[in-house]
């Protein structure tokens, strides 16, 4: 067989995709971000299945369920290190208190902030953001205790 004629098997067979059933959630504090988001989505065929808004990660309601997040917070260019301090723990405490049943994937260049989240990374991967050496931390985020958690599994 001919590797023609393999492509035109390959582009001939019909694929069942799944109907995408899920909820693409995307926000930010800067009303300037989400514009720039949302013609960005336009251009892509993405515009329909992302739903965007303005508003603080603080005030924004998970959907029910379980879920994953990912966010890459500041690394502290513009912010004071006693603030992104704050930010970091904001951030930690909500996750723990608003996102059980999740999955939290932080992208960081910030180790004190990272430091800050006051939650134990389950898998951390170390990668750059152009000359900027980061973290991709994920974070399992469960109800309650770990123990609780953990006997509800079993």
């Amino acid at each position: 067989m001919y590797c023609a004629d393999v492509y035109a098997d390959v582009v001939e067979e019909e694929y069942a995709i799944p109907k995408f059933q899920h909820t693409i959630l995307g926000g930010d504090i800067l009303a300037k971000n989400i514009k720039i988001a949302r013609e960005n989505l336009h251009r892509s065929s993405l515009y329909k299945k992302v739903e965007l808004v303005h508003q603080p990660m603080e005030e924004l309601q998970p959907p029910s369920g379980r879920g994953w997040l990912i966010t890459n917070p500041p690394y502290g260019e513009r912010l004071k290190s006693h603030d992104l301090v704050r930010l970091y723990n904001q951030l930690g405490s909500r996750l723990k208190h608003h996102y059980g049943g999740y999955q939290a994937w932080i992208f960081s260049g910030s180790p004190i902030g990272v430091k800050s989240i006051g939650l134990r990374p389950s898998v951390k991967r170390k990668l750059l953001n152009g000359a900027i050496p980061c973290t991709f931390n994920k974070y399992d985020l469960y109800e309650g205790s770990l123990k609780g958690s953990r006997s509800k599994r079993n």
